[in-house]
């Protein structure tokens, strides 16, 4: 048992695409909001544990929703569901241009569950080593 949990924990670190550090600062985003927001949501929270890890993220209503949990209680989506760009912009590892280009992919979206999973979606991708 011991040898599958550090097959997969390996597999684990030899697929991802992002820099280890990234994936800690980010974790670190969304832990302390962790059980709140699959309560919340409702999302696997497997999959939720493991986004940027695995990098998996589901298109999915109940992912999409606590993505939108964990940027609201990170204070980047305002209570009155609207990017908060100084604060996005204050991500670990979210530069002024990626920012930039992902809010602009999302600039003409209404739903604020697909608009956080879409923009969040946008900057993991273009954070890719």
């Amino acid at each position: 048992m011991k040898f599958l949990i550090f097959l997969y924990a390996l597999s684990s670190v030899v697929y991802s695409k992002l820099r280890p550090e990234i994936i800690v600062d980010w974790e670190n985003l969304h832990l302390p909001y962790f059980d709140k927001c699959v309560k919340e949501t409702n999302v696997d929270p497997m999959i939720a544990r493991l986004m940027f890890r695995q990098l998996q993220f589901p298109n999915e209503k109940s992912f999409q929703c606590y993505l939108t949990c964990i940027f609201k209680n990170n204070q980047i989506i305002t209570p009155d569901d609207q990017i908060d760009y100084d604060k996005l912009l204050a991500v670990a590892h979210v530069s002024k241009e990626l920012g930039e280009k992902c809010i602009k992919v999302v600039e003409n979206m209404k739903e604020i569950c697909e608009i956080v999973y879409v923009g969040a979606k946008c900057i993991i991708e273009n954070s890719y080593e």
